[in-house]
This record gives structure tokens, C-alpha cells and sequence, in this order.
């Protein structure tokens, strides 16, 4: 259980790509995952997991 959470000015740039492709709803994101490389995929779905963990 994490004890301090994030605030804006905190979060990393994988941290709000992550919020932004949140916000963004299922299919927006997914054409904007399209156009990146495996390893940012991956960094930014860890990041999307952690967000609603």
C-alpha cells in the first residue's frame, strides 16, 4: 500500500501520459499507443496499472 501519492507537479512524464491516455477513453488511446515503441508501451501501461491499484 503506497502511503503518499502523487501530486502534478510529482508525477513523472510516463505518470501523466499515462492520466492523459486514461482521460482519454479506450479507443482514443489506443490509436495513440499505435505510435509508440514497445518499451514505452510497456513503461506507460505499468504506470497506467499503478495509477488505479
Amino acid at each position: 500500500m503506497k502511503t503518499a501519492q502523487s501530486t502534478p507537479a510529482t508525477l513523472s512524464h510516463v505518470e501523466r501520459t499515462a492520466l492523459v491516455l486514461l482521460g482519454m477513453g479506450e479507443d482514443a488511446a489506443a490509436q495513440v499507443l499505435r505510435h509508440f515503441s514497445r518499451d514505452e508501451t510497456q513503461r506507460v501501461t505499468k504506470a497506467w496499472q499503478s495509477s488505479v491499484a
